[in-house]
C-alpha cells in the first residue's frame, strides 16, 4: 500500500506517446503506445501507470510489450493501491 503522497522517481521520460480508441465492438478498447526512455543513471525496472480508482474494476486486460524484443517476458503487472486516508 501506498500512501497518499506517493509519488514514483522521476527515472523516465516518454519521448512518444499515442492514444486510440477503438469502436469497432460492442466495448471500447483504448491502446496507448508509449515511447519510454530511461532517464536514470541506472538500469530501473519499476514503471508505474496511474488510474483513477473508479477505472481500475473496469479495466479488462493490460499488456506490456517491447516493440524492439517481441520476445521479452515480462511480470505480469501488478495492482498497487494507494493509501488515500494518510
Amino acid at each position: 500500500m501506498l500512501s497518499g503522497t506517493f509519488e514514483p522517481p522521476q527515472v523516465f521520460q516518454h519521448t512518444n506517446l499515442v492514444r486510440t480508441v477503438n469502436l469497432e465492438k460492442e466495448y471500447p478498447r483504448e491502446t496507448i503506445n508509449v515511447v519510454v526512455e530511461n532517464i536514470d543513471s541506472k538500469p530501473q525496472q519499476d514503471y508505474y501507470l496511474p488510474f483513477p480508482q473508479d477505472l481500475i474494476a473496469r479495466i479488462g486486460g493490460l499488456d506490456v510489450k517491447d516493440k524492439n524484443k517481441p520476445d521479452a517476458i515480462f511480470p505480469s503487472p501488478e495492482i498497487v493501491g494507494i493509501d488515500t486516508y494518510r
